[in-house]
């Protein structure tokens, strides 16, 4: 009765996919979708033989998306017994701005924990971020993207020419794509780059724009992180986008970061685990 069928190239499921962001109670952040979800194996789901809804699977056997078409909703518990079933799933990543998914998952879920904060701008919060003045807010470009990679490198562990050329590849390729296809601004300090940001307008969930930051180890707990996120805020807002971000829940610098910078937690992605 249930099929699920592999799927080399996902853009067969577009218009599903396209239907499942338009199911959720808040906006999916940038990572998710693009990385988590956008890199995970993509099954067409049939059911007796009719397309019905899209699931996802990571590299770890992990459910991280499951759409059903409105019509065949009521199939939900069985579909995700199936998957389970066929694919040996022990966990899932649920957003609970996925209340659908989220309430599968919890049926028959042995335990959860929170995994990830989402966070939504608030805009009753006032940010007054003073003593920055001496420090320089720019957009980054080509010529700057030595210095970009380099201070990505550094937060991913220690930087040598060795360990670059042989596993920052994927660093450089994504550092590279995101200059070119959305934005990220540097925070120097007497010319030293001391901060990055990221700018992403949503091509799938206009008109959100996820935003995120990166602060140089000997700079933290100082408020850069803050100050430079309500900077990319800023820019959002002069361009009527609606900024979101997110972090881990065990970052806590991170988290009094965003928060500082205005935004507000609603939602979270929970791991939850199914069997013994």
């Amino acid at each position: 009765m249930y099929q699920g069928v592999l799927l080399t190239d996902s853009s067969s499921l577009a218009e599903l996919k396209a239907d499942h962001l338009k199911s959720l109670a808040a906006p999916m952040d940038a990572y998710w979708e693009e990385a988590l979800i956008g890199y995970a194996d993509h099954y067409e789901l049939k059911i007796e033989s009719v397309r019905s809804g899209f699931y996802c699977l990571n590299t770890d056997k992990q459910l991280v998306a499951l759409y059903l078409s409105p019509e065949v909703a009521n199939h939900g518990e069985k579909v995700l017994s199936y998957i389970v079933d066929e694919h040996e799933v022990s966990a899932a990543l649920v957003g609970t701005n996925d209340p659908y998914f989220l309430g599968l998952c919890l049926d028959i879920a042995t335990g959860s924990q929170v995994h990830t904060l989402l966070f939504q701008d608030s805009q009753t919060s006032s940010i007054e971020l003073t003593g920055f003045d001496q420090l320089s807010f720019e957009l980054a470009s080509d010529d700057d993207f030595a210095d970009v990679f380099e201070h990505y490198c550094a937060t991913s562990g220690s930087f040598d020419l060795e360990s670059v050329e042989s596993g920052y590849a994927d660093i450089k390729g994504y550092v590279r794509s995101v200059m070119d296809e959305h934005q990220i601004f540097m925070l120097r300090q007497q010319g030293k780059l001391i901060a990055t940001s990221e700018c992403r307008f949503s091509k799938t969930q206009k008109p959100y724009a996820d935003v995120g930051m990166i602060v140089a180890g000997k700079h933290r707990r100082k408020g850069v992180g803050s100050y430079i996120l309500a900077r990319t805020k800023a820019f959002c807002h002069e361009r009527d986008a609606i900024p979101i971000c997110s972090c881990e829940a065990g970052n806590v610098g991170s988290k009094k970061a965003i928060i500082r910078a205005g935004f507000v937690s609603r939602h979270r992605i929970l791991l939850t685990s199914f069997g013994s």
